[in-house]
């Protein structure tokens, strides 16, 4: 019998101890998805038509070869991943709308488990209980039940950001590599994060410097990075180029200028619904095109999508100020209150009247919309807003423990939060702070677990590998 020291786990003990709890999370996450699959009739939302018929157009080319492109090639309103993802389905399995969720919520549950592996290197208690949260968090379930981006754009990110950790531990060109082409796959998915890039690029240059590495490694990491983070969108540029002889990505953003952001200030500013701020614009812009001579039935759509930006930019800075900031702060709170129950197909479809078609101030029209809605409906929103309020206090509490702890990992996570906030603006709906989802449950876990250990008078939480480990 050997009385030695015992010899250390293998790397493959270490991998079989990570993937059965991985394994059992994954499951996890994909019983709540199907079960609630289980219980919804319809899996379309706004421009839920439009990707499926993006994708069955899609489908006829790769079924024949000679298929109409449809809007693939008349206009540049969406970014290709998500139609291609939907027409891989539709050709190699089923054109049934049931299956495409069905495997989303497959890819969502592989993101709740990367979810859990972000915040591993802070001890298991964290990465159990940030596992959990994803597994349940309304805000996935729901959307990955939708015929949308969301979750394909979520899947991409969230392992984008996990690459971004390991190499910051462990810097070198091929996980440089693996951030670019991670990051330029959900930038294919959605073209919200196109601003991202660059920040993304100076990152990793600083962090393979700051951790030792010679500036000429530093920059070919960066490189390597630039040129990764290109290719997944380089047949976007090159199509929208060859159309419409310019470069960019989508004319998404004209649009949502236009009709979201502009629409949402003078609903703010006058407290009037939105959808008469939006027909006021839509008719002011209209008129513009008139005054201009311009007929919008034979404008290139490259042109259309000039004309729409500058008309909202124009408009917007004629707007006070405080309007502006008033909306966008308005619509951050919004982004980050809402429950996401609100968003679920079967909640939407008890009443017919929404927030946005109240008049008022915010508080004002949210009190009179909540007052207004069936007693049912008002039971599971105020369970919803309870949930929100809970969650939102841990988050905040969670994010300063981080800032104490890992400084850099909480301001990167807060400056994700902080952009997309930013960019959304006074547009709000909960499955926009779904991209930052990964930060938002990290932080919830921190701030939960926490909590839970002050009751049980063990603080401050020995984080692993921090300098309060050990103490009580």
């Amino acid at each position: 019998m050997n009385f030695g020291p015992a010899k250390a786990p293998s790397d493959y003990q270490l991998a079989s101890r990570q993937t059965a709890p991985a394994l059992i999370l994954f499951a996890a996450a994909l019983i709540v998805r199907l079960l609630n699959i289980a219980t919804l009739d319809e899996f379309f939302t706004e421009d839920s038509t439009l990707y499926w018929r993006i994708a069955g157009q899609l489908s006829q080319i790769f079924a024949t070869a000679h298929g109409d492109t449809g809007e693939w090639t008349r206009s540049a309103e969406r970014m290709p991943l998500y139609p291609l993802f939907i027409a891989a389905i539709q050709s190699w399995i089923t054109p049934e709308p049931l299956v495409v969720v069905i495997v989303q919520s497959i890819v969502d549950s592989a993101t709740v488990v990367m979810i859990a592996m972000l915040v591993s290197s802070l001890g298991p208690t964290i990465g159990i209980a940030a596992g959990v949260l994803a597994a349940l968090w309304p805000n996935m379930v729901i959307n990955s039940a939708l015929v949308l981006t969301d979750t394909l754009f979520l899947f991409f990110f969230t392992a984008c950001l996990l690459a971004c950790l390991r190499f910051v531990r462990r810097p070198n060109a091929a996980a440089a590599a693996m951030i670019g082409i991670l990051l330029g796959l959900a930038l294919a998915t959605r073209a919200a994060i196109q601003f991202l890039p660059p920040v993304f690029f100076l990152a990793v240059v600083f962090a393979a410097w700051r951790t030792g590495s010679s500036p000429k490694k530093a920059m070919i990491c960066g490189v390597l990075f630039a040129v990764t983070v290109t290719l997944p969108v380089l047949p976007t540029l090159y199509r929208n180029y060859e159309r419409f002889d310019r470069v960019f990505l989508t004319d998404q953003g004209s649009i949502h200028l236009l009709y979201w952001v502009l629409p949402s200030v003078r609903m703010h500013a006058d407290g009037t619904t939105f959808d008469t701020a939006w027909s006021e614009v839509r008719r002011s812009f209209h008129d513009e095109l008139k005054r201009k001579g311009v007929d919008r039935s034979t404008l290139a759509s490259v042109k259309l999508r000039d004309l729409r930006q500058s008309f909202a930019i124009e408009n917007l800075t004629n707007q006070p100020l405080s309007s502006i900031a008033i909306a966008w702060t308005q619509g951050g709170v919004l982004n980050l209150a809402a429950p996401a129950v609100l968003a679920d197909q079967r909640m939407r479809g008890s009443r017919r009247d929404s927030l946005l078609g109240m008049t008022g101030g915010m508080i004002e029209r949210t009190f009179v919309w909540y007052s207004s809605g069936p007693v049912l409906w008002q039971l599971f929103a105020g369970l919803g807003i309870a949930g929100a309020i809970i969650g939102n206090i841990a988050m905040v509490w969670g994010l300063i423990r981080l800032t104490i702890v890992r400084p850099w990992m909480a301001a990167a996570g807060a400056a994700l939060i902080i952009y997309f906030l930013l960019l959304m603006g006074p547009v709000a709906a909960p499955k926009y702070r779904l991209p930052f989802a990964p930060v938002t449950i990290v932080l919830t876990a921190v701030g939960l677990v926490e909590f839970w250990l002050l009751l049980k008078n063990r603080v401050p939480l020995p984080w692993k590998g921090s300098s309060e480990k050990g103490k009580s």
